[in-house]
């Protein structure tokens, strides 16, 4: 059964990279509203800052996209007894029955045009279900024998042998069986053929094994797109997959996720809040970036440290260290996020040479609008000393002016060969920075004895004359 509730605020869509070129701005020129025909809409006709003068997304930014929801369609699966009232402030939507089946209320876009934040908060301490999102799920496809879409689902507890956690299937058609709950045949994956089948392709990558508390917000934050599903839930990557992750699976949509709406899940849970997190308002455009990076180290080294916060290049955000996640590592490294958002490296063997490629997941901290990115690091274990980089700041042993300090920046203020971050003499001056000379009674004094100044002076002698045999 599909019904339709008239919403007149706007759950917040933000709009990437991947929206069609060319978009046309409503009523000829942009207005700070954002229509139908327009890709993104800043109020202004300023070239490059990532909203263009036709209200068309430009390079690779993402652009806030509060969309203007005057319908959203509820769909309820056979069975289903859910209520989506609406709040008093127009700003939320909250499913209130323990429905027997899945309800699926759809935003009423295409999912497919920008990176969709919502939050979600179950409001009571019963049950222990369903909440969770559908991607390329159209009208009706809950009795459609062609229906093609994917489904997360999130349960909090253990229940008739579906387990806790964040999962991702794909769906066609309509899996068999009438029963209901955690026995509904899309909790329990039934799949008796290719084409009338819940298939579960992956779990999270933070919460796979952990379900959702008790009044608790949870922030979802969704980019689909043909050739991608990422997935941040407060802020940490629970998915980052492609279709060609899974090879077969796609062949009826060319290797490419099926297309269509995005919708909020429910199913056996009651006092679903699913809230706007934002009121429509003029574009605002972010964009950040991460440099790949190769690191040499030689053999023996135990692991090595990716200074992920070095990757970032952004001129007005720092990075969210929460949002760092290993993607992937290759040759049989691992790879673990440490608290300070940068990545551990441990080889298979750190005493044979060997190539390790991580991609890394991380975003910025804009407020507003906060944009992610991924790259590589490729870290080379060899045993040639120049090649090596003891340090693990990614600089070469033989171009290193502190190949035993990490120093990413490589300063070196009087140009000496050696660092700042290793060097007793930044400026130069043949005294090291932390010898201070006075005059004293008419001589040179350190604030003790004579002899002091003697072996200090000495000292610097003996440092200068070694800087001028280099």
């Amino acid at each position: 059964m599909s019904m339709r509730l008239h919403l007149a605020c706007g759950l917040i869509a933000l709009a990437a990279m991947a929206q069609t070129a060319e978009a046309v701005c409503l009523g000829g020129a942009p207005d700070g509203l954002i229509g139908d025909t327009e890709g993104c809409d800043d109020n202004n006709t300023v070239n490059g800052d990532g909203c263009n003068a036709t209200c068309d997304i430009e390079g690779e930014y993402t652009c806030a996209r509060p969309v203007k929801i005057s319908e959203i369609d509820i769909e309820d699966f056979p069975n289903s007894t859910a209520s989506w009232p609406i709040a008093p402030d127009n700003q939320s939507v909250r499913q209130t029955a323990n429905t027997p089946a899945p309800s699926v209320i759809l935003l009423g876009n295409n999912g497919m045009q920008g990176t969709y934040a919502v939050r979600a908060e179950v409001k009571t301490v019963n049950d222990e279900d369903f909440i969770g999102l559908v991607l390329g799920f159209r009208s009706n496809d809950q009795t459609n024998a062609n229906a093609n879409y994917l489904l997360i689902d999130w349960k909090q507890a253990l229940e008739d042998n579906v387990p806790a956690g964040l999962r991702l299937a794909h769906v066609r058609g309509v899996p068999p069986g009438n029963n209901t709950h955690s026995l509904h045949p899309l909790a329990q994956r039934v799949c008796p053929t290719p084409t009338s089948c819940a298939k579960q392709l992956a779990v999270g990558q933070s919460h796979g094994t952990t379900g959702w508390q008790d009044n608790t917000p949870y922030e979802f934050r969704v980019t689909y797109r043909p050739d991608r599903l990422e997935l941040r839930v407060n802020g940490q990557l629970e998915f980052f997959l492609k279709p060609t992750d899974f090879p077969g699976e796609f062949t009826n949509t060319n290797n490419m996720f099926p297309p269509g709406p995005i919708g909020f899940y429910v199913l056996s849970q009651e006092e679903v809040e699913v809230r706007n997190l934002a009121p429509p308002a003029p574009a605002v455009c972010n964009v950040t970036s991460l440099d790949p990076a190769t690191i040499n180290v030689r053999t023996g080294t135990p692991n090595v440290t990716i200074n992920t916060p070095a990757l970032l290049k952004d001129t007005d955000d720092g990075l969210d260290r929460a949002s760092v996640a290993v993607v992937s590592v290759t040759g049989g490294a691992t790879a673990m996020v440490q608290p300070d958002g940068t990545i551990k490296v441990v080889p298979a063997d750190p005493n044979k040479p060997g190539t390790y490629v991580v991609t890394v997941f991380a975003c910025d901290d804009d407020a507003a609008m906060p944009d992610c990115d991924t790259t590589t690091v490729t870290v080379n274990y060899g045993d040639s000393n120049t090649n090596g980089d003891s340090d693990g700041d990614g600089i070469p042993d033989g171009s290193d002016v502190c190949p035993m300090v990490a120093d990413p920046d490589q300063v070196d203020t009087d140009s000496d060969g050696l660092g700042d971050l290793c060097d007793e003499d930044k400026d130069g001056d043949g005294r090291p920075d932390n010898l201070t000379l006075g005059i004293s009674g008419g001589g040179c004094s350190t604030g003790g004895g004579g002899m002091g100044a003697f072996v200090m002076f000495g000292a610097a002698a003996a440092l200068l004359l070694r800087r001028r045999r280099r």
